[in-house]
Formats: structure tokens, sequence, C-alpha cells
């Protein structure tokens, strides 16, 4: 009988909702590669909600293009209260360039998207 352990495997939920400009079939296309050999992949493809997250061990927000309803925010900060993590991952310009509105959930954790650069592969 193998334990409750090895039933759940690792999963990473991939965020495709906001049309996200990382996604695991453009950006992240070898990350998921590499992830699926030890871990399970899914992707969202509808309104984020949290018993859907709940089922999940990390939620990856990949660049998300559109603005989260209200609802989505509180969810994922739900989420991520309850012991979930969650990546977020912006552009250049963020939120503005992005057009989304994710520092709104961001800010109550105490943190912000920045509309500067952090990491630039030329100078």
């Amino acid at each position: 009988m193998a334990s409750n352990s090895d039933d759940k495997k690792f999963t990473v939920l991939f965020d495709t909702s906001k049309k996200e400009m990382l996604n695991p079939n453009q950006g992240y296309k070898k990350i998921v590669q590499k992830l699926k050999t030890r871990y399970k992949c899914d992707i969202n493809k509808d309104e984020l909600r949290l018993q859907r997250m709940a089922e999940t061990h990390l939620l990856l927000l990949g660049g998300p293009k559109m603005p989260f309803t209200a609802k989505e925010l509180q969810e994922i900060r739900q989420y991520v209260e309850q012991g979930g993590s969650c990546m977020v991952m912006m552009n250049e310009g963020g939120e503005s360039r992005m057009n989304t509105n994710i520092n709104a959930m961001l800010e109550q954790m105490g943190i912000f998207v920045n509309t500067d650069s952090v990491i630039r592969k030329a100078f």
C-alpha cells in the first residue's frame, strides 16, 4: 500500500487565462519539459479559483497581460495566506505596460511590481 505522500505529486499550475507573455508553449517550453520528469504541470485557462489553486503547490503567473477580477485577486491572496506559493513575473514597464492590476493584490502583502527593469540581457 502506497503512502499518501506518494499519491500527491508536487503540482505547478501555469495560468494562461490573462494572455500571459510566458506560458508552457512559449517561454516556459524547456523548463516545463524538465519539470514534467519529476512534477505534475497543469495549465489554467479559465478564471482563477481558490478550489483549483488549492489542488496545486505553486501558482505561476508569467506576465499577465489582462486585469484580474477582484474575486481572482482575493482568491490568489487567500491561496498564499493558506500556505500556497505564487510566483509572479513581469516585464519592463510593470503593471501599466502589461495592462494588468496584479499590484492591487501584491501591495496588500507589502510588495509591488515597479515600472523599471531589474535584469537586462543587454545594456
